[in-house]
Parts: structure tokens; sequence; C-alpha cells
């Protein structure tokens, strides 16, 4: 699911991804080697990703729940089964 352009806040997606189910820790895979492969908070990895340019997947519930959020400022999307 395309985020719309007036919910990529990183409050509006913390949100989305909560109503859906998200845990508090999540996994991140991203082109930022400050958060590549480390287990975070969902607000810290968020924090850490909306506004920055790096590409990034958010698994928040493995196989059924993610954030990616392509490189550049556009492209952000929920991910689910």
């Amino acid at each position: 699911m395309l985020i719309p352009s007036n919910e990529q806040s990183e409050q509006s997606i913390e949100n989305l991804l909560r109503q859906k189910g998200a845990p508090d820790k999540c996994h991140v895979m991203s082109d930022n080697p400050d958060i590549d492969d480390r287990e975070m908070s969902l607000t810290d990895a968020l924090s850490k990703t909306v506004a920055m340019d790096a590409g990034t997947l958010i698994s928040c519930i493995p196989g059924t729940l993610a954030y990616f959020k392509m490189e550049g400022f556009d492209g952000r999307y929920i991910l689910e089964r």
C-alpha cells in the first residue's frame, strides 16, 4: 500500500503500522550503514529513516508487516500479507 502523501510523517507512519499490529521492536535493513542489520525500536527506526535519502526496509512482523522506503524522498509503502 502506497502511503498517501498527507500521511508520510514519522508519527503518521508509526500510527499506521501500530494499527496493523507492529510491535515495539523491529529489524532494519538499510542503505544507511548506521542502522543496517539492527534490531531497534520502531520509533527510532522511523526517525532515522523517514527524512533520510537511503532506501530502507523495516520488518515489523517477519513475512507479514513491513515499511519500505525507496531511495530518495518518494515511494513510501506499507507491505502486508
